[in-house]
């Protein structure tokens, strides 16, 4: 433990409700309780300090029945791990900020895949294709509608031509005539990119925030539009395996609940239920020691689960979290 908080910042202890350097009074911590020297480990490392005695035992009791949620969830599973992160001592509200997929989706602009009962190979993962990008960050933002769609549309626009450029997230925030932070669905993305060229990161930057006054989308000079997208069949575990053999695509998760939100390893076999909060995107899929599992890319930073991917396994209809009811695919120019 104190090697873990060697010379770090100041966290305010409920001993005082000042701010104390740790590796300055070990005596503090000598009479912490182990889950209150993990909290303080925990805040430490996410840099998070608190000013009042109320506030520090407020998230600490979050903490707690985060920890508590955990070690359950270990205990019942064997598939998967769960472990603390950054929603550990979040409220409910604030986690709901990272989910944000709201409204009606528009698929009736899409081509309707059918199930085309093609030889499929064992396993795909179009990262070692070079065909998407580092996992991202959408911030206390419900904008991961728009890293869902413009994930796919990178990876297209890849499959196209070679180059794989990093689009921007905050161009569909600002300009699509939505929610923005307040949440949106994928396939708007795919229809906005449809008649709006996409910019890049460059050109565009992420900033965490809706400005839908503010939109400026005549800075882009990507040539990159959607020239058509694709809807997959539903509740189809083979239909997404067969797109996933022309591009990576949109899903969408409920995931609002402890399994999902401390998720860190293995193949996620419980499911959060089917009310569909989060966009995400399949990358892929692939098998192991029996079980077969989608291969997604979520936009909560490579620090959340598996350098910032989630393998959900792969079932009949619905799927878990409802991963298999809703997903889309573009082609690009």
């Amino acid at each position: 433990m104190k090697s873990a908080l060697a010379g770090v910042t100041t966290v305010a202890l409920s001993s005082g409700f000042a701010y104390y350097l740790l590796n300055q009074d070990q005596s503090i911590m000598g009479s912490m309780s182990d889950v209150e020297l993990r909290f303080v480990e925990h805040i430490t490392l996410h840099g998070h300090t608190y000013t009042t005695k109320e506030e520090y035992e407020y998230r600490l009791d979050l903490f707690k029945n985060a920890e508590n949620s955990i070690n359950a969830l270990n205990a019942e599973n064997s598939s998967f791990t769960v472990g603390h992160n950054k929603f550990s001592t979040m409220t409910q509200f604030e986690k709901e900020q990272y989910l944000g997929r709201k409204g009606v989706s528009s698929s009736a602009n899409a081509v309707q895949d059918e199930v085309k009962g093609i030889e499929l190979p064992t396993s795909v993962d179009w990262r070692t294709k070079g065909a998407v990008n580092a996992v991202k960050d959408q911030g206390q933002c419900g904008s991961c509608w728009t890293f869902s769609g413009v994930t796919v549309i990178e990876s297209a626009h890849f499959i196209k031509t070679g180059t794989l450029l990093s689009l921007s997230e905050q161009q569909i925030v600002d300009c699509d005539s939505h929610l923005g932070c307040q949440g949106g669905m994928e396939d708007n993305v795919l229809k906005y990119a449809e008649t709006h060229q996409m910019c890049t990161e460059a050109e565009y930057p992420y900033e965490a925030k809706s400005h839908l006054m503010r939109c400026n989308d005549n800075v882009c000079d990507t040539g990159v539009e959607v020239q058509t997208y694709h809807h997959v069949t539903a509740n189809s575990a083979t239909a997404m395996k067969e797109a996933l053999q022309s591009n990576p695509i949109t899903v969408a998760v409920d995931a609002n609940c402890d399994a999902f939100m401390y998720y860190t390893s293995g193949i996620l076999t419980k499911s959060c239920g089917t009310g569909l909060d989060h966009a995400i995107a399949a990358v892929g899929y692939g098998v192991e020691n029996g079980q077969e599992y989608w291969i997604v890319r979520n936009s909560w930073s490579s620090s959340w689960g598996e350098e910032g991917y989630i393998r959900m396994a792969i079932e009949d209809g619905a799927g878990v979290c409802g991963v298999q009811m809703e997903s889309y695919w573009p082609e690009t120019n």
